[in-house]
């Protein structure tokens, strides 16, 4: 009989622990992009996330760059592609911000749970954070989003006003990952007058096909003349820092750190742009 009762009593005990865990997966969004995202913020439940915090860890540090998986298909042959500016008005802001989550999916998760989407959405339509609409260029066909960039002057990379709509418990949540984790790993001041690449993707069926290529080159194009483009990018991303010095980008710096013997972090390219009579954009 105790014998029965003790077999009873570890059951549910591992289904219990089975639960917690998917519960703790949910609400870090560990998996896909999230769905069903509400307009009202919230962070991950900080108990549940520092249990994922340190499964994440390595993938935190990853630039944000397209991905290059084999695509046999030209999707876009036949059909042009448009590059410029988001508009507010004409291109569907979800879908930037699934491109933008998809950049660094696992910080993002870590940053806004499973109203990841939502909190881009947002931030993307106001004016005084890094991912605002002013920085965003895109790439567009038969008026759907399949590419973005985001190129920031570096006087306005740490804007952070428009995270005051946050709650507070979700601000300290940001705090926390910044001071721990990122800031580590990301170099995040840089020189006044220069520019700063933050986030460039590709929508999965577009990739492979030059539109990477292209919105960084359109990046190049709107930099002030005399200025410098920074770009990130993982240490073991070897690919992507290929691609960037294939147009005139070189390694300046490496910020590392060492976790359970393991060494994470970013290098940083930088790219001087000549001194020749461009159009500027101002910001205000």
């Amino acid at each position: 009989m105790g014998e029965r009762d003790n077999q009873s009593h570890s059951a549910m005990s591992a289904l219990s622990m089975a639960d917690h865990q998917r519960q703790a997966d949910k609400t870090i969004g560990a998996s896909g992009v999230p769905r069903g995202c509400k307009s009202n913020y919230s962070c991950p439940k900080i108990s549940e996330s520092w249990l994922k915090l340190l499964q994440l860890l390595p993938e935190l540090v990853s630039h944000p760059v397209f991905t290059t998986e084999p695509n046999s298909a030209m999707a876009h042959k036949g059909k042009n592609i448009c590059y410029g500016p988001l508009s507010l008005a004409r291109h569907n802001l979800r879908d930037v911000a699934g491109l933008i989550y998809e950049s660094a999916p696992e910080m993002f998760a870590l940053m806004f749970g499973t109203r990841a989407i939502a909190c881009l959405t947002d931030l993307v339509q106001r004016s005084h954070n890094r991912f605002s609409h002013r920085y965003i260029r895109i790439a567009e066909i038969d008026h759907q989003v399949v590419g973005i960039v985001i190129l920031v002057p570096a006087a306005h990379l740490n804007d952070a006003a428009d995270y005051q709509v946050f709650k507070f418990r979700q601000q300290l949540w940001l705090k926390g990952v910044q001071r721990l984790i990122l800031r580590h790993v990301l170099q995040h001041d840089y020189p006044a007058g220069t520019f700063y690449i933050g986030n460039l993707a590709v929508a999965a069926e577009y990739r492979n096909q030059g539109i990477g290529r292209q919105l960084l080159s359109q990046c190049i194009a709107a930099a002030t003349a005399s200025s410098t483009i920074f770009i990130s990018v993982d240490i073991s991303n070897l690919k992507a820092q290929k691609l960037y010095e294939s147009l005139g980008f070189q390694v300046v710096a490496t910020k590392t750190m060492c976790f359970l013997g393991a060494t994470m972090g970013s290098r940083i390219l930088s790219l001087s742009i000549p001194d020749q009579p461009r159009q500027q954009k101002h910001y205000n």
